[in-house]
């Protein structure tokens, strides 16, 4: 069975980067599990999880962090529905590493 390599990613704004680094994991023969934490716009591919999944695991809703236009609270949401996600990834078993690129805000 292949290693497992969870991305968490804002694909609407480094989503050809993260298609580039998927690509590059599976040439290697791991599989790639992309988690979507971009907030402002359309993912430039589909994730295996979502960002409105990940947004309410850290409480609130993708539309409400849209309407609030507030970049710190919405990284401070997406930062902890990623970490309740990374968990539920791993406790299943299905986590052998984690990927990620931060641009300004980490």
């Amino acid at each position: 069975m292949s290693k497992i390599v969870v991305l968490f990613g804002s694909l609407d704004t480094k989503g050809k980067d993260y298609a580039f680094v998927k690509e590059r994991i599976e040439e290697k023969g791991f599989r790639a599990f992309v988690v979507d934490v971009g907030v402002m716009g359309e993912p430039f591919f589909k994730p295996d999880i979502n960002a409105d999944t990940v947004a309410k695991a850290g409480g609130e809703s993708l539309v409400s962090l849209r309407q609030k236009k507030d970049k710190g609270h919405a990284m401070a949401v997406m930062t902890k529905g990623a970490a309740e996600i990374a968990k539920k990834i791993y406790a299943e078993g299905n986590l052998d590493a984690i990927f990620g690129m931060g641009g300004s805000a980490g």
